[in-house]
């Protein structure tokens, strides 16, 4: 369905960042996103399983299709676990409808090669587990469900909010020693993460959650936050109640319960303390709440209205048309033009020396994977936690890791880089630092040329400026 030519819209510039990482690893380069500056600015589990996959992530056309493969699989082992799940429903509405959202949100969003559906497929085995807890379970089923739970919290970090709820409503079913062992062995997976933070960078989280989050400070993020995941929300709140109110299987309604209470506080926490834009990888667990919850209510009302006979052409109509629905979104995003900064990235190439290092303002995911050169962004999300006050002295940041050339976007954030034209060789340039976005700091850098300008689709441009 995608060419090689434009396989690339089903992947943002987040991406690009997990297989830039993890070709390093692979390589023996350690955790870094350049070569030049150590990081830990993502989800560990996915970068750490490309990294197992080093050997093929050394083309550019190779690298995009095996990664959206690896993709794909992940997904599909994440759907079959769902189906498992709700096996004991109106299986084929139920999965058709649950998956829906899910599967849109997925494949329609540039959320492939990101962390999001390994954090699906993680997910959804809690679920399955869930379901099969046992109170006289001995130690082998309490360290595999808490296994589970500390994969899916590696998986993507913020899922920790999934794991606290699960333990809560595990209590009543299972007991608190059991509780204890669940929680005993995911720390067994999750503390040793935490602990490299702390003594490789010096602080417990990623620098990308640090920088991004405002916790524990509130800062309600009202523009920030995704339409999509917004109205995934809004949908659980409007069908919990309806389902609460049908529901009678207790197993199933206090796994929907867990879901939905960490898919509210979730999205609380990235509107309370949340400092960048919700995307839309963000909203993939309240994406599967959403989709369960209407699949179920769905599933309920056709049982309740429906004459056996009919269901069967019901749920063959109902899956035959979002299936449809889904490979027309599939379809219709693999014809989109090329990313203007692939485009820009392609031509630097051409014209930049071999292992150059720059220095851009926005979207480094690109400009590393598609040029030879070392990228270093401006933002600090592929950097560490000492990027952040080493840039305060820019020209002496620069010189130590010997910036070659400074890119400055017409799309680049206003909170990066920007260069106003002082003379033909002083330039001022403003770098606002993420951790707080009223502080700016000036500094000459001296002698500077505008190096290429590149003008892009759209009406954008990308100037390109050497310091050499």
């Amino acid at each position: 369905m995608t060419s090689a030519y434009n396989i690339h819209v089903f992947f943002s510039d987040d991406t690009y960042f997990y297989i830039e990482i993890s070709e390093n690893i692979w390589k023996g380069n350690g955790s870094t996103f350049n070569g030049i500056i150590p990081t830990n600015g993502y989800h560990p589990l996915w970068a750490l399983t490309l990294s197992v996959f080093g050997e093929w992530l050394s083309g550019e056309v190779s690298t995009l299709l095996f990664v959206r493969g690896l993709s794909y699989l992940i997904y599909g082992c994440g759907v079959f676990i769902v189906y498992r799940y709700v096996r004991n429903s109106d299986e084929n509405l139920f999965i058709s409808v649950a998956l829906f959202p899910i599967s849109l949100l997925l494949a329609y969003t540039g959320s492939t090669g990101s962390e999001a559906f390994l954090s699906f497929f993680s997910i959804s085995l809690v679920l399955l587990l869930f379901l099969n807890q046992k109170e006289e379970g001995g130690w082998i089923q309490h360290a595999i469900f808490g296994a589970s739970l500390g994969i899916m919290m590696l998986s993507r970090l913020d899922n920790v909010f999934l794991a606290g709820f699960i333990c809560i409503f595990s209590l009543r079913r299972v007991g608190i020693k059991a509780v204890a062992k669940y929680i005993l062995f995911a720390s067994m997976l999750v503390i040793p993460y935490l602990i490299y933070n702390i003594f490789q960078f010096g602080h417990l989280t990623p620098i990308s959650g640090f920088l991004k989050s405002s916790f524990p400070v509130v800062g309600p993020n009202v523009g920030g936050m995704s339409p999509i995941h917004t109205l995934l929300v809004v949908g659980i709140l409007v069908l919990l109640p309806v389902f609460l109110w049908c529901a009678e299987d207790t197993k199933f309604r206090d796994s929907i319960l867990a879901l939905s209470a960490a898919s509210i506080v979730q999205y609380g926490y990235f509107f309370a303390f949340g400092k960048a834009a919700s995307w839309y990888w963000y909203a993939v667990l309240a994406s599967l709440t959403a989709g369960l919850l209407t699949g179920w209510i769905t599933s309920a009302a056709v049982r309740r209205f429906r004459q056996s006979a009919d269901n069967v052409w019901l749920r063959k109509g109902v899956a035959l048309l979002l299936g449809g629905l889904i490979y027309t979104a599939v379809a219709s995003k693999a014809l989109e033009p090329k990313h203007p900064m692939r485009i820009a990235a392609e031509k630097f190439d051409q014209v930049a020396p071999p292992n150059s290092v720059v220095y851009v303002d926005d979207w480094p995911g690109q400009m590393s994977f598609y040029t030879d050169c070392r990228v270093i962004a401006a933002d600090g999300l592929t950097n560490d936690f000492s990027y952040l006050d080493r840039i305060k002295k820019p020209r002496r940041f620069f010189n130590d890791v010997g910036v070659d050339f400074i890119t400055i976007s017409s799309t680049g954030m206003t909170n990066t880089v920007k260069i106003s034209n002082k003379s033909e060789s002083v330039h001022n340039i403003s770098i606002g630092m993420f951790k707080n976005y009223k502080k700016i700091y000036k500094y000459n850098t001296g002698n500077i040329r505008l190096y290429r300008k590149f003008n892009l689709p759209g009406e954008e441009t990308l100037e390109v400026w050497s310091r050499n």
